[in-house]
Parts: structure tokens; C-alpha cells; sequence
């Protein structure tokens, strides 16, 4: 296709379909980068392909609608990245974020979505550590005497969302 003479009138076509190629390998590029969690590539390789002038209202939509879900699964999993501050609110909001990720982003392989996962399970994890000393700091209390303490302990693990039955009946018991 580089190889037509410029005098060809088939020349504009022949142009036209290597930008289309050339914009076709940057949105391919921008897929990689995407999977790969790096989102700031991802998002530049895309708005070089929307700078291709060959490229007619289908694909540019294809591509904008690409940004769009791309965007909002990299800002949810920004969000969740950082709110994990260490109050249970702080956990909560960053859990929620990150299970915006997994419902947004489906491909397994897809880093956000595998690093999303990974960041939950540790969230978890911190929860169920942090349920447990409650438990633990409520049991301590009561052997103490000091029931307003125990009963705060209590009351904080059976308004978590991540208790169990068995952490209550341990409670009772």
C-alpha cells in the first residue's frame, strides 16, 4: 500500500486503509496497556487512534465507548486503592469501589480485575482480624468485670457486616 504511486487514484484509498491500520494497532496497543493496569497508556494509545482521520462515526464510537468503560473501572479501582484507610468505613468504601471493578471488568486475566480481587480478599482478611480481636477484647472484658466495655466490643462485632453466626454464639457462650 505504501508502495502506490501517488498519482494513482487509487492512492486516497490506499492512505485512507494505513491510517485505519495504523489507528486499528493503537487501540490494539491501548488493550495490552489496559490489561495490564496501565491506564494512563491505555488512554493516551486511544486518543492517538481518534486522531486518525480515516476512521468514520462507528469506530470513534467504538473507541469512545471503550474510554467510557475503561474509565470508570480505572477510577473505581483508584478510589478502592486508596480509600483503605483503616476504619471500617474507610474499608467499606474501598471494598465497595473494588467490587464495582469485578462487576465492571470481567476478563480474568485483566490486571485491575485480578488486583481488585487480591485487594478484597486482604480486606477481608484485615476485617476478620480486626473481628476477631473484638471478640476477643469483649471476652477479656467480661472476664474483668467491665461490662460496658465488653458490651461495646459485642455490639461493634455484631454490627459488622463480615461477622458470623458462629462469632455471635461465641459472644453468647
Amino acid at each position: 500500500l505504501q508502495q502506490i504511486d501517488p498519482r494513482s487514484k487509487i492512492h486516497p484509498d490506499a492512505e485512507a486503509y494505513l491510517e485505519w491500520l495504523a489507528a486499528d494497532h493503537l487501540v490494539r496497543e491501548a488493550e495490552l496497556a489496559y490489561s495490564r493496569a496501565d491506564g494512563p497508556r491505555a488512554f493516551n494509545l486511544l486518543t492517538e487512534a481518534m486522531r486518525s482521520p480515516s476512521l468514520g462515526k462507528l469506530a470513534k464510537e467504538s473507541i469512545s465507548k471503550r474510554r467510557t468503560h475503561w474509565s470508570r473501572v480505572v477510577h473505581a479501582y483508584d478510589r478502592g486503592m486508596r480509600s483503605n484507610g483503616g476504619t471500617d468505613k474507610d474499608v467499606d468504601l474501598a471494598a465497595e469501589e473494588l467490587r464495582i471493578v469485578l462487576k465492571l471488568e470481567q476478563d480474568p486475566k485483566n490486571l485491575y480485575r485480578t488486583r481488585a480481587e487480591e485487594q478484597l480478599e486482604h480486606l477481608r482478611g484485615g476485617r476478620e482480624a480486626k473481628l476477631r480481636q473484638r471478640i476477643q477484647a469483649g471476652l477479656s472484658a467480661l472476664k474483668a468485670h467491665n461490662y460496658v466495655s465488653a458490651m461495646r466490643s459485642f455490639d461493634a462485632v455484631a454490627n459488622d457486616p463480615v461477622h458470623r453466626a458462629g462469632d455471635l454464639d461465641r459472644i453468647r457462650n
